[in-house]
């Protein structure tokens, strides 16, 4: 066990800033790889919601026609 107080606090700021650095680079790496992912989603993402805007306007039409006869 370390007797020393100022030792202790000075191990453990150490360790912070140690465990915060290694934080930042690994989610500055991780971001750039998914980079590619994320124009993936957003392209189906796009994809289907006109493909849900078709379909509801599809129906609702048909709906009120329906009630139109």
């Amino acid at each position: 066990m370390i007797n020393n107080p100022q030792l202790t606090v000075l191990v453990a700021f150490g360790l912070l800033v140690l465990i915060g650095g290694v934080n930042f680079v690994a989610v500055r790496f991780s971001n750039q790889e998914l980079y590619p992912f994320w124009v993936q989603y957003r392209i189906r993402e796009i994809t289907q919601e006109s493909s849900i805007k078709v379909f509801a306007q599809g129906t609702v039409t048909q709906q009120s026609n329906m009630w139109l006869k």
